[in-house]
Parts: structure tokens; sequence; C-alpha cells
């Protein structure tokens, strides 16, 4: 028996975000969720004008603020990030200098403090043309950066620059001048490597996790005509593609990038085994994912002898796997056994998996003609 994880189920959690939708009416290019459980969404009232605006998580609305330039060229900002100390990154298109991007910093207010990096002209590279003659190819989540909290750095962080299908490492220790295109991101970078999946259309929401002192940078992978969604995930050393992901149920997504609130997956920085999006269409709540490795998300109950005759006492081998939402065997979980009347399990009814996230149980049939239906519960707290 082999247990195919399938899609994690949303929590709705009834917290609508009244005013989510008011005036982003260009599209919300990052959600974000800060350890003080704010929510903080950054878009544009209009190709020059960014903003921040944040929520607590009972959906009332915390504040907004104007994202001032410094003399950055603030023409479609379209993604931004912040640090462990609240200094907030953002990715802009260059249409006045070069043909590149910038990213530049400011304070959780949105005041400019300073630049990363001046100046990336991919007039020779993989991107080619100024942001606003290519809009439509540079929004679909082809540039997008994170960050992490540089605990594993010596506490200075790390700025991650997805280009297409490369993925970009660079220590946010200096401050990066003009760089000639891809060429000269890999110089400066801490590490880089290419990931093919990366540059597919239906890749958003760039975000940086950490479990049990492993790293990783996460993305939402839209399968485009099957209507399939996945966090797949990236070792942040090696900046290699993990083998596991976990596969969401996110109804209606939008991948013509219109959408002015869906589908910006993001993490609780508190508890990375939680991320959530906001959905709606005029009213916009708050759903939850549970995405922790140890808890059991899926069960299969199989049984050696699935036709027996009534009133003969005959038995049977259950055997249920437990699996997490990566499709990983749980061990030490607690199955409890059950059945209806047309049947009974034989003491113990509660047995807990093995290495293999396999329990067992003995069914044994009853004095009745019917359809014995056998349950396994695993109850998490």
């Amino acid at each position: 028996m082999v247990v195919i994880p399938g899609p994690l189920t949303p929590l709705d959690t009834t917290v609508n975000m009244s005013t989510w939708g008011t005036e982003l009416t260009n599209g919300i290019d990052r959600v974000l969720h800060n350890t003080s459980q704010v929510v903080v969404a950054q878009f544009q009232v209009s190709p020059t004008v960014p903003m921040l605006k944040y929520w607590f998580l009972d959906g009332t609305q915390a504040g907004e603020y104007v994202v001032t330039s410094g003399g950055n060229d603030l023409n479609y900002v379209f993604d931004m990030a912040y640090d462990a100390q609240n200094t907030c990154y953002y990715m802009a298109g260059l249409t006045t200098a070069g043909s590149g991007i910038c990213v530049f910093k400011t304070n959780m207010q949105g005041v400019w403090t300073g630049n990363f990096i001046n100046e990336v002209d991919f007039s020779d590279d993989l991107l080619t043309g100024n942001k606003a003659a290519n809009f439509a190819t540079w929004d679909q989540g082809q540039v997008q950066l994170t960050m992490d909290d540089g605990t594993n750095d010596g506490d200075i962080p790390n700025v991650y620059l997805k280009i297409t299908d490369r993925l970009y490492k660079i220590s946010t220790s200096g401050t990066i001048g003009y760089v000639d295109g891809l060429s000269g991101l890999e110089a400066v970078s801490v590490a880089y490597n290419t990931i093919t999946d990366l540059g597919t259309v239906g890749v958003s929401s760039l975000n940086w996790v950490s479990y049990t002192g492993q790293d990783y940078v996460t993305y939402l992978r839209h399968v485009t005509g099957l209507g399939n969604d996945y966090i797949k995930r990236i070792d942040d050393t090696a900046l290699a593609l993990d083998s596991k992901q976990v596969q969401l149920t996110m109804a209606s997504y939008n991948t013509t990038w219109t959408s002015v609130s869906n589908y910006k997956l993001f993490f609780n920085q508190r508890d990375f085994n939680t991320c959530y999006y906001v959905f709606g269409t005029g009213s916009y709540d708050l759903y939850e994912f549970n995405v922790d490795e140890t808890m059991a998300a899926f069960v299969a109950v199989n049984v050696d002898d699935a036709i027996m005759a009534a009133g003969t006492d005959a038995q049977t081998t259950i055997t249920a796997e437990v699996i997490n939402a990566y499709g990983d065997p749980l061990t030490g979980k607690d199955v409890v056994f059950s059945s209806n009347a047309y049947g009974s399990i034989i003491p113990p009814s509660t047995v807990t998996t093995s290495g293999g996230g396999v329990a067992t149980a003995t069914f044994q049939v009853g004095g009745s003609t019917g359809t014995a239906t056998i349950t396994a519960t695993i109850t998490e707290s």
C-alpha cells in the first residue's frame, strides 16, 4: 500500500480583511507577515506610487504608508521583503536610467534609508528592455526577492533574487553599485544556481523559512492546465531544489496575475509551519494551511480480506499508513481503529505507528449481513 499525499484544504479562519480591496486597483505585489503578528502588503495605487499597508491578524487595519524614493525610479515597484531589523527591501524596474532593476531600502513606514543594488543592467542579458516596456514579462513572477534573518551568517541577512530560472543569494553586508547583467550578479553573490522549475509560468510568493536549523527558500508553483498548486522548497545553502513538496487547494487560481489580492502565500514568522493567503471578491477572508512535517495529514486504510461471511467470527488484518503533507511516513502516531455495527475491532483498538508509518489491527466480522465501515483516526494536539 502506498499513500499518495493529496492537496491540503485550507482552514477559513473567518477573519475578514475588510479593507483588503481598498485602493488595490493595481494589484498586490507582495504579502508578508512579521514577528509582531502583523500582515504587511506592498502594492501600488498607480505605477509611480508604491505603498505599504498593515493589518492585524483579527482583520483590522493597522496603518498605511507611501514609500519614498530617495531619488530612485518608483515606476513599477514589484516586490519587497524585510529583514529581522525591519528594514524593507524593494525591487523596482528602472525606466529612466539603464534598462534593469534596482533594490532600495526603507524603514517599516516606507521612508527611504539607502540603496542595496543601484542597478542591474539587463540590456544584453535574459531580461531585455526597461520595466515599462516589458511590464507583463517582469511582473509575472519572473523577478522576485525574499530575505533570511541572518542567523546562520553572523546575523547578516541575505537577499535572495529570483531572475527567471536563476536564484542568487547576496549578503547585505555591503552596497552593490552597477551590475552588468547576470554575470555581474554571479560575481557579487554568495551563491547562485539555475533551477529550471523557477522559470516556469505560475511561480509566485518567494519566501524564506526555517525548520529546526534547516533553512529553505520556498515558492508557490501553479501547474497550468492541471489546476494544481504546490509549495516547493530550495535548500538555502546549496540552492538546490528539495524533493519534497506540498500540494494545496487554492480555488480558481488566477494565472493572469491581474487579481488584486489572491494567491500571495505568506508564512507566519513565529511559526513557519503555518502559511496563509487572502482570498475573495469584495469580502476577503484569511485562509490558513498547516504544513507541519510532524503532523499527520493523510491516512490510508486497507484490509487483507474485503469480503467475509457474516456470523462466522472471521478475522482480517487492517493496515493504516500515516503520512505528513510532504508524503513522509510518521512514526509514533496513535491510530484509533473503530467499526460500525457490522463488525468490531479486536483489542487493542489504539495502535502506534511503526517506523514506516504503519499501524495494524484486527477486525472481526459481525453476525449481520451488510457493509462494515472501518475508520482509522489520528488526533493531533
